[in-house]
């Protein structure tokens, strides 16, 4: 969900339609698939509420399940440079 490539398809759909809202609920089928095939499926997809979400809690966003009932996992940040705590 980091990659530059996802951040170009997204910098495309916000171009095209303004803003995310009207990207995922009000643009019509052929305009998202002249974008991007996978991501007008996926928008379609949830459209229809066919994606399926482990909700979120306390503070932190659901995340959608995977295929393989895996959910996506954001990567975690882990700096180069040693922290003061390190040398503890």
């Amino acid at each position: 969900p980091f990659s530059k490539k996802t951040w170009e398809i997204y910098n495309l759909f916000i171009e095209k339609f303004g803003n995310e809202l009207n990207a995922m609920l009000f643009s019509e089928e052929e305009e998202l698939k002249k974008l991007n095939e996978k991501a007008a499926e996926l928008i379609l997809k949830n459209r229809e509420g066919k994606i399926k979400v482990r909700p979120g809690y306390d503070g932190e966003y659901g995340k959608p399940v995977l295929e393989n009932g895996e959910s996506e996992e954001p990567r975690k940040f882990e700096p180069s440079q040693k922290q003061l705590g390190d040398f503890g």
